[in-house]
């Protein structure tokens, strides 16, 4: 038998026996499961480049395919999931803190846009949501919005100005802020007190700025 009908012949015997290879190879699996994962680890890892086009290979040629297999498993292991990310959450805080504020940083006008959207799309949706959250949270509300306040976050000053932070130029931002802290120091001074005060007066006149 030439090499030629040999593979010839190993392809016909695979198709007629494709069930009992199938079964045989699970089998092999099942009673090897670590030694493979681990055999397969170090081999991407030998060949980072070679593993990482070979997962895109077979994703592209899959996508359905596991896209409904993700989607099972999601649907049938909830609490499962739930559990994994809180713990995993737990054990990478910093690493995924860090990332996420990267991102945010790197795609501001996208989630400002985003957001927007979402906003005008589910306006009452909206508004409910932040009603239930502010009773749930009045305290820590309070508290929130007072740290705003006393720091003159961005947030608070645009506010004051009856803008959002998005259309508003950082340098009147600063420049308003600027302004606050000038009149509370002014009026501590008339007060002679040293400390910070209140800041129901923090609303000022229309500022003049050049255009």
């Amino acid at each position: 038998m030439t090499p030629e009908e040999k593979r010839e012949y190993q392809k016909q015997w695979g198709i007629k026996n494709a069930k009992k290879i199938k079964a045989r190879n699970k089998k092999y699996y099942n009673d090897n499961k670590e030694k493979i994962k681990a055999s397969s680890r170090r081999w991407c890892d030998e060949n980072p480049d070679k593993c990482k086009a070979r997962s895109m290979n077979y994703y592209q040629s899959n996508k359905e395919k596991i896209k409904e297999k993700q989607k099972n498993y999601r649907d049938n292991n909830q609490a499962k999931i739930t559990e994994y990310r809180t713990l995993y959450y737990e054990a990478n805080k910093e690493k995924m803190n860090a990332k996420s504020k990267e991102w945010r940083e790197n795609n501001n006008e996208h989630i400002i846009e985003y957001r927007k959207k979402w906003y005008y799309l589910n306006k009452d949706e909206s508004l409910l949501r932040r009603k239930l959250y502010y009773e749930k949270h009045h305290d820590n509300e309070r508290r929130r919005r007072k740290r705003y306040i006393d720091e003159l976050c961005d947030c608070y000053v645009a506010g004051l100005l009856k803008m959002t932070l998005d259309s508003i130029p950082s340098e009147l931002i600063e420049y308003k802020r600027l302004q606050i802290q000038l009149k509370r120091k002014i009026k501590n001074l008339k007060n002679g007190n040293t400390e910070i005060i209140e800041h129901k007066n923090d609303v000022l006149p229309p500022i003049e700025h050049n255009r």
